[in-house]
């Protein structure tokens, strides 16, 4: 059997992790989605006309013996978000929205995680634990509570009354914007 080359060994992670990224968008108020984002094979099933599946992704590393430091990103999953309509203007707004509560509900756990004061690293780790769980809960919570007062996007007056909220709110968190955070116990 031939042994693969460290440099095509390189080469191959790197076409993966290419791939795994084109995958994915990271939320960016200067980037919007695009019906190309959606990916996902389409259920022809459900009575929805398009999902948007985001992801709240955590990683955090100890520095030392007080500090953690995390990074919270909120991505746009395209192989697994889907839309049987992909002329409609006004559900892919809908759509968009769902990404935007998505980065909300990230920037309130900033907050949330840099508002406290922590005696020791367990706190700290402890606290985060939480706080991920219940942004969690308030992802899940504020999604379900768009779709079904803007009726999917059908009401057009709550449409435009949940898009001016969500844009408050974000400019309102916009300092917790930042993906990195490191906190520290006393």
């Amino acid at each position: 059997m031939k042994k693969l080359s460290p440099i095509l060994i390189f080469l191959l992670i790197l076409t993966t992790a290419v791939q795994k990224d084109s995958d994915r968008v990271e939320w960016s108020a200067a980037q919007k989605l695009t019906w190309a984002d959606f990916k996902g094979k389409v259920d022809k099933s459900s009575p929805f006309e398009a999902v948007t599946y985001t992801t709240i992704e955590v990683q955090s590393l100890q520095l030392d013996g007080k500090k953690m430091q995390y990074t919270i990103s909120n991505s746009f999953e395209k192989m697994l978000s889907w839309s049987k309509d992909k002329k409609s203007v006004g559900l892919l707004k809908h759509e968009q929205l769902h990404f935007d509560i998505t980065e909300l509900v990230v920037r309130k756990m900033k907050k949330k995680l840099l508002s406290k004061k922590f005696k020791n690293i367990k706190e700290i780790q402890n606290f985060a634990r939480d706080a991920f769980r219940e942004g969690e809960t308030e992802r899940k919570k504020l999604n379900n509570l768009y779709d079904k007062e803007t009726d999917h996007s059908i009401n057009k007056e709550k449409q435009k009354e949940w898009e001016d909220k969500i844009e408050a709110e974000l400019g309102e968190f916009n300092e917790y914007s930042a993906a990195l955070l490191v906190l520290q116990a006393e």
